[in-house]
Order: C-alpha cells, then sequence, then structure tokens
C-alpha cells in the first residue's frame, strides 16, 4: 500500500492495459501555483483543438454524414489504421511527429506492447502482434497523443506511405491491411493501397528499429 500526504489527489487513472495496476494521480493540492508552462500550455491547447473536431464528426447528423462519408466513420477508421501503423513501424514514424506529440508516451507504450507480445511467445502462449493488432491504448494521455499524431499523418501522404512500406508485417498483416482499407477514407486507400501492392507482398525487411532517442515532455500534474 502507497502512503500518500493528506494533501494528495487521490483520483484513480485507469490501468494502461491488461496487467497493469491503475495508479492515483498524487499531485500535492497545496502546492503554490507556479508561472506557466508555455510548452505544455501550447501542447494542451493542440489536443484540445484536435479533440473538437474529433467531437463535431461525432455530432454529424445523418444527411451531413452520408453526403460526405469522409467527415464522418470514415475518418475514424482511417485514425484508427494509422495509429496501428505508427506503432508497427515505431521508432520509424516519430520522425514524422509534429513538436506537440509527447513521443516518449508513445515508446514507452509500444515498448509495452512489443514486450507483451515476446512475453507471450516465450511462454509458448498464442500471441499476436499487439502493436499493429491492438486497439488505441486505455490511458487517455497516451491515446490522446497517438490519435492526434494520426489525425496529422492522415493529410501527410508521403509520410504515410512512408509508414505502409517500413511495416514488416508478412502476408497476413497484408491480408487484413488490404480488407481494412476498404472502410477507410479514398486518400488513404490511394496512398496505402498502392504501397500493400507493390511492396508489402514481397515481404521485405522493413524500416523499424527497436529504440529512439529521448525527448523532454512537459506533464501536467495529473
Amino acid at each position: 500500500m502507497v502512503v500518500q500526504h493528506p494533501a494528495q489527489c487521490r483520483v484513480e487513472a485507469p490501468a494502461s492495459g491488461p496487467g497493469t495496476a491503475s495508479r492515483t494521480c498524487g499531485h500535492r493540492l497545496d502546492d503554490e501555483p507556479g508561472p506557466p508552462d508555455r510548452t505544455a500550455t501550447a501542447q494542451l491547447s493542440y489536443l484540445l483543438e484536435f479533440q473538437d473536431g474529433l467531437l463535431a464528426r461525432l455530432h454529424l447528423d445523418h444527411g451531413a454524414a452520408t453526403a460526405d462519408p469522409h467527415a464522418g466513420s470514415r475518418y475514424f477508421y482511417d485514425l484508427h489504421l494509422i495509429m496501428r501503423l505508427v506503432r508497427g513501424s515505431w521508432p520509424f514514424a516519430a520522425q514524422f511527429a509534429p513538436p506537440h506529440i509527447d513521443l516518449d508516451t508513445i515508446d514507452d507504450h509500444v515498448g509495452r506492447l512489443r514486450h507483451e507480445t515476446t512475453t507471450n511467445r516465450a511462454a509458448g502462449e498464442p500471441a499476436r502482434n499487439q502493436a499493429l493488432r491492438g486497439g488505441p491504448p486505455h490511458d487517455p494521455h497516451t491515446c490522446a497523443h497517438l490519435l492526434a499524431f494520426a489525425g496529422h499523418l492522415r493529410a501527410q501522404s508521403d509520410a504515410l506511405g512512408a509508414l505502409v512500406s517500413s511495416v514488416d508485417g508478412g502476408t497476413p498483416w497484408t491480408r487484413h491491411l488490404e480488407t481494412f482499407l476498404r472502410r477507410c477514407s479514398a486518400a488513404v486507400q490511394t496512398v496505402a493501397g498502392s504501397v500493400v501492392q507493390e511492396q508489402l507482398p514481397n515481404n521485405h525487411t522493413g524500416r523499424r528499429g527497436t529504440a529512439r532517442p529521448r525527448r523532454a515532455q512537459p506533464r501536467g500534474p495529473g
């Protein structure tokens, strides 16, 4: 049991994934507020702007969603796919991140997924590539940065094509990717589909590495 100061926040954050324990915020509520962190403020503004865009798409009426399907469900399929490409190609994808994305948080998230996959395989248990096949992370901080990064990449056709070609998932991944692309927007289908047909079936060696230099990132109090 962790002993906390009476003035520490006890709000619990959800567990980051299966087999991990939840943790409390721990921020001291009696701390004197310091000067505003401009970097953290800019990061938060970036994420809130992205969140506003998500909410606007979620609240499209039926007529608007029917008239422009790429603004509705296909947009979210795009984000889901690109998020998985980021993780599957990591740390190759890090070079395409805009300034306000917390790369260290994504680094930790991908590391946990790969460790889980490796551990399961070593134990002789069925194990799929969680980085490529898993859903969004449960941790809200990680999920926000990963989805915002995917939203940024969605408009970067060159970077998106490079991500697809960098993932070496073999034939099973290629088949899955071809099927999933049918739900995505025309723009993502055009970029990713051509790479799938030309490169992935050859099972070429991907550009995925094992480590990425860390950079300092601001963190909020909770």
